[in-house]
């Protein structure tokens, strides 16, 4: 069953948008590299306008976690939050993981 992680969050006013973007990027390879099925960015439009969602897929709940969990143990990983933190580019707005319902249309 598929499920997908997202990570919601908005550029603060005055910021370079292509270093959030190149940001977005770089934690994307992240998701990539350690077992993301599909890794993509969104543009919200309707609704919370100007918010961004970096968006990862999975092919199960467990593969999630052991792609996390590898993540959060990559060295690489952790200099890139730091990174991101100080360059103060975006807020974070919310994150949300979901599992996809068989439905038949």
């Amino acid at each position: 069953m598929t499920m997908i992680a997202q990570f919601v969050f908005k550029a603060r006013p005055g910021s370079d948008m292509p270093s959030v973007m190149e940001s977005a990027k770089a934690g994307g390879k992240f998701w990539k590299k350690h077992g993301a099925a599909d890794v993509s960015l969104w543009a919200v439009t309707v609704g919370e306008m100007g918010n961004l969602a970096l968006t990862v897929a999975f092919e199960s709940f467990s593969a999630y976690g052991k792609c996390y969990d590898a993540m959060l143990a990559d060295p690489d990983f952790r200099k890139w939050q730091a990174e991101l933190v100080r360059m103060g580019l975006s807020d974070w707005v919310r994150g949300n993981v979901a599992r996809q319902i068989p439905f038949e249309t």
